[in-house]
């Protein structure tokens, strides 16, 4: 399986990328992410709202048990409407980390964005995140290619830690409908050329 390099973090990270967002205890999710790691997956992604903190707490006995800690790279969602601002991020990313048994996420993922919430809040915390080792890189889901870069824009002028991933909705079906209120797709020429032309780094899901 092919892996990638994100700058600021020291793992490989496999170009395909295991949801789990459908297991809800170890048991049942053993045998799907063992195979994925002996077929050489490195990354797991996961969410907060998941199954309620279910999905969560079920991987993270999988890698405690597993003793895979420092050999994968999990990504943590969180920050889902309505609970999208500065305060529920912070409260829900102790939460995930409690539950996945982890002291750091290797990415950190906003699963929406909050357009009533300046982007440079949404920065801030993120970056204090950062600098206090709880995450590691970070990026958003479901956000325009506009609000990422004022959340860069402002980040460089503050002298912090900007948005290094874009994790939206792309497949070979365009997006017509928001598959979910809220849902941002990368199909849209612009966006393909914004990725093309700065190399950052898309999560892709469909």
């Amino acid at each position: 399986m092919r892996t990638a390099r994100i700058d600021d973090l020291d793992k490989d990270v496999s170009h395909v990328i295991l949801g789990c967002d459908n297991k809800v205890t170890a048991d049942d999710g053993a045998p799907l992410w063992e195979a994925y790691v002996a077929a050489g997956g490195t990354a797991f992604d996961t969410a907060h709202i998941y199954a309620q903190g279910k999905c969560e707490a079920a991987l993270g006995d999988w890698i405690a048990g597993a003793g895979v800690a420092d050999d994968i790279v999990v990504t943590v969602k969180g920050a889902h409407s309505p609970w999208c601002d500065p305060e529920n991020l912070v409260r829900q990313l102790h939460e995930s980390l409690g539950r996945l048994r982890l002291a750091t996420a290797d990415i950190y993922i906003m699963h929406r964005d909050n357009l009533d919430v300046p982007v440079g809040e949404f920065v801030d915390v993120l970056h204090e995140l950062a600098e206090a080792g709880l995450i590691k890189v970070f990026g958003g889901s479901n956000w325009t290619v506009d609000r990422l870069v004022a959340a860069n824009e402002y980040a460089a002028t503050t002298g912090k830690r900007g948005m290094s991933i874009l994790n939206n909705n792309l497949s070979l079906a365009h997006m017509v409908v928001p598959v979910w209120p809220g849902c941002v797709s990368a199909s849209d020429d612009a966006t393909l050329a914004f990725l093309t032309q700065t190399q950052l780094p898309h999560f892709s899901w469909s």
